[in-house]
């Protein structure tokens, strides 16, 4: 391999190894109070706990995704945060719309 392909080899291999940790923090937008925007997991005791922060000015309906339960829907305030339980009981959680 001549050093030309092996200088391009490294450069791809040190950007594709950058993209899992940017994709990640850019995964959770803070808001001007740094407090975390939409769907997100945070540790709660010795559990991840599924969390979706409402950043906006309005109330937001959300989709909760859960794993072994039908989805139910839930109206989180303006500047509120739900802790939607166990991320062993929700997959996720989706605005829908306004309530």
């Amino acid at each position: 391999m001549n050093a030309r392909r092996l200088g391009i080899v490294s450069v791809v291999a040190i950007v594709g190894s950058l993209i899992p940790g940017i994709a990640a923090a850019a995964a959770v937008p803070l808001d001007n109070g740094g407090h975390p925007c939409g769907n997100y997991e945070q540790l709660v005791g010795t559990e991840n706990h599924r969390f979706f922060g409402n950043c906006s000015i309005g109330n937001t309906l959300i989709n909760v995704d859960t794993i072994l339960a039908p989805d139910y829907h839930l109206c989180v305030p303006a500047n509120q945060t739900r802790d939607l339980g166990s991320i062993r009981q929700v997959r996720g959680a989706s605005q829908i719309g306004t309530c």
